[in-house]
């Protein structure tokens, strides 16, 4: 009795074993295309063009930025930025960008390339983007890994 039973749970171990084995996938997932909702209309496909909701919703998906906010958090934390901080008064804001960063092409994410999108913002000065948002931006500096922010006025809220 004692060996039927032993034979019937290994039977049934080897059994469990084979469906199982049939239930792991034999490829790799085919990657399903990211699905962003809102109720909002989206207005711009650039982030230099747009600066409402619903654009909002697909920027922050597929962009990054150099700092970003946690959930809940009221202090934003670098992202694309390895550090960021004031330097000396509050009208000189630096960061260092992270240089493990590359764009979908490749090449890599630079703070000459961060300084170009801030420069763009401001040249092209589009009535619904965010250029408004940098009226107290006075020039944007790359030297090396660093970007600096030069602010006509000192700016707690800078970052």
């Amino acid at each position: 009795m004692k060996r039927r039973s032993l034979g019937i749970a290994a039977g049934a171990c080897v059994l469990l074993a084979a469906c199982g084995h049939r239930l792991l996938p034999l490829t790799t997932p085919a990657e399903e295309p990211l699905v962003v909702g809102t109720a909002n209309s989206l207005t711009h496909l650039d982030p230099a063009g747009g600066y409402d909701s619903g654009s909002w919703a697909l920027y922050s998906n597929i962009y990054q930025s150099l700092l970003t906010f946690d959930p809940g958090a009221t202090v934003p934390r670098p992202d694309a930025a390895e550090s960021c901080g004031f330097t000396g008064l509050l009208t000189t804001y630096r960061c260092k960008v992270r240089d493990d960063l590359t764009f979908s092409n490749g090449h890599p994410v630079t703070a000459a390339a961060v300084k170009h999108s801030f420069d763009r913002i401001l040249e092209i000065r589009d009535p619904l983007g965010p250029s408004p948002l940098f009226a107290n931006l006075r020039s944007v500096e790359a030297n090396g890994p660093f970007v600096t922010f030069h602010l006509a006025t000192a700016d707690a809220t800078w970052p």
